[in-house]
């Protein structure tokens, strides 16, 4: 009944006397039909009118894919290609995998159906696109490196400060010695040298890796984002190192 009652109201708003949609059964099928016969008999303005009052009144999701298809067929016809992308847009907001029949409209018609496809498919990339510049992923640095470069260095520098003791008393002992023989004295002599270059060797070791393990622990990692790829033919969100 109420269906009925709205198909009067469409007659009574767009002023067409011969759309009293005689024998319309309680669905609104019925109405999607009588002004998608508008519409074939090319009298578009009357069929946006009809399709547009509809649409106010209509909750089943097939019949507004349908009225927005009309609707986009109709505006087209009329060359207003703006409002036909509206319109084809709503339709596959409702059903992505829409397709038009191209018997039921000229080729004008499914250029700018096909167009409104290939902007939103356009669009998607896009926001992907956008998204993986966003996106950034820190890494976990890994602390073993500079932890047995730290280590090392302070091993060598407490070996080097061991030697460099030596040698200061090896050297103290050298200059105390009063003996003619030569070779107490060149030993001697020897002893505090080795020592001195040890000593000299470990803080030269010390000297490089602390530095080294300090950068390591400072420095910020490689980041990895996130990026868009196409390898395989479809757009995929992938890890670029």
């Amino acid at each position: 009944m109420r269906n009925y009652i709205i198909m009067i109201m469409l007659c009574m708003v767009i002023g067409i006397p011969g759309m009293c949609f005689a024998g319309v059964q309680n669905d609104s099928t019925e109405g999607v039909g009588s002004c998608v016969s508008f519409f074939k008999n090319g009298d578009y303005e009357k069929a946006i009118d009809c399709l547009t009052l509809l649409i106010l009144y209509t909750h089943n999701g097939n019949d507004s894919i349908a009225i927005f298809k009309y609707l986009g067929f109709s505006y087209g016809m009329l060359g207003r290609i703006d409002r036909a992308k509206e319109n084809f847009s709503s339709a596959l907001n409702k059903q992505p995998d829409l397709q038009i029949d191209t018997l039921e409209c000229p080729p004008n018609i499914s250029i700018i159906f096909n167009q409104v496809k290939l902007e939103r498919k356009i669009a998607r990339i896009d926001t992907a696109v956008t998204l993986a510049k966003k996106v950034e992923v820190a890494p976990k640095k890994n602390p073993l490196a500079p932890i047995l470069l730290l280590t090392g260095a302070v091993v060598s520098a407490g070996a080097g400060g061991y030697y460099y003791y030596s040698g200061n008393t090896l050297h103290d002992t050298y200059r105390a010695l009063d003996t003619p023989d030569q070779k107490l004295l060149d030993a001697s002599y020897n002893n505090f040298k080795n020592a001195y270059i040890k000593s000299a060797v470990c803080f030269g070791v010390s000297a490089v890796l602390l530095p080294v393990a300090t950068y390591l622990f400072l420095r910020k990692g490689h980041s990895k984002h996130v990026m868009l790829s196409c390898a395989h033919g479809a757009p995929s969100l992938v890890y670029a190192f």
